[in-house]
C-alpha cells in the first residue's frame, strides 16, 4: 500500500549544502541588519526609492572594531554616502555631495 511515495526523495545527498557561508557575508553573526535593510535606511533617509537610484553600492566593513555597512548610490544630481550600524541599522553618518 506504499506506492509511489518516497521515490526520488534520495537524491539530497548530492545537492549543494546551503549552510556554507559565502565569502561576501560578513563573520558569523545573524544580529547584522543585512545589507537590505542597510539600503532600505539609507534610501528612505535620503527620501528617495531604489528604482530612483543608480551606482547602488553597499559595503559590509569594519570601522574603529564597529561592524558598519557602507551605502553608496546616486539619485538625481546628487551623490549620497550612508555609514549604518551594522547591529543596529542606526545612521552613524551620511554625506550628500552635488
Amino acid at each position: 500500500s506504499n506506492t509511489g511515495s518516497g521515490t526520488g526523495n534520495g537524491g539530497n545527498v548530492t545537492s549543494p549544502t546551503t549552510s556554507t557561508t559565502a565569502p561576501t557575508t560578513p563573520p558569523v553573526s545573524s544580529t547584522y541588519i543585512g545589507d537590505a535593510a542597510a539600503i532600505a535606511t539609507a534610501l528612505g533617509h535620503a527620501g528617495v526609492s531604489e528604482s530612483q537610484v543608480w551606482e547602488l553600492k553597499c559595503e559590509f566593513d569594519w570601522d574603529d572594531g564597529r561592524a558598519v555597512y557602507e551605502v553608496e548610490f546616486e539619485s538625481g544630481r546628487y551623490e549620497y554616502e550612508y555609514e549604518i550600524d551594522a547591529l543596529s541599522g542606526t545612521i552613524l553618518q551620511y554625506e550628500i555631495d552635488d
